[in-house]
């Protein structure tokens, strides 16, 4: 079991709060590409090196941000 298994269907994640809140949806997307830190909501931090694990866990994988989600 990783420390990624919560309830084996969606996980959330958010921005990691030290970046700005309002960014669009290009600048979250690079910055995932980027590899930085993204919050599991009611959880630790991951970035998109944990992406296998997070894959093995989870159905589907969102961001969420101010404007909306992004599948990842």
């Amino acid at each position: 079991m990783s420390v990624f298994s919560i309830n084996n269907t969606n996980l959330y994640l958010q921005p990691a709060p030290w970046r700005k809140s309002l960014q669009s949806r290009k600048e979250i997307i690079s910055d995932w590409l980027d590899g930085k830190d993204f919050k599991i909501i009611n959880g630790p931090y991951c970035s998109i090196r944990d992406l296998q694990y997070m894959r093995s866990d989870f159905n589907r994988i969102f961001i969420v941000y101010s404007n909306g989600t992004i599948e990842v």
